[in-house]
């Protein structure tokens, strides 16, 4: 984890379906709201569409941090709400 040293930004929500997804460059941590969450999975790809991880239903009721490096992108199978938290100065 690098530290920065910066102030985070409050989170940016979106609600997506069944879609692609880059979030910003300055974006430091994305957040992946599983809480209530039915059907809906979200996998992480590097910037050369190499598959990273999945945020799934067996993460239902929690909301899930991930630390975010530029670049990569996700793809949302179903109802997703995720957030993106910048660094700001």
């Amino acid at each position: 984890l690098v530290q920065t040293k910066k102030r985070c930004s409050d989170p940016k929500w979106r609600e997506l379906e069944d879609t692609e997804y880059e979030p910003s460059s300055d974006t430091a941590i994305l957040i992946v709201d599983m809480r209530n969450a039915e059907n809906c999975a979200v996998k992480l790809y590097t910037a050369s569409d190499q598959y990273v991880d999945t945020v799934g239903i067996d993460n239902k009721g929690y909301a899930v941090i991930i630390p975010w490096k530029p670049g990569r992108n996700i793809v949302c199978y179903g109802y997703c709400r995720v957030a993106e938290v910048t660094a700001t100065e």
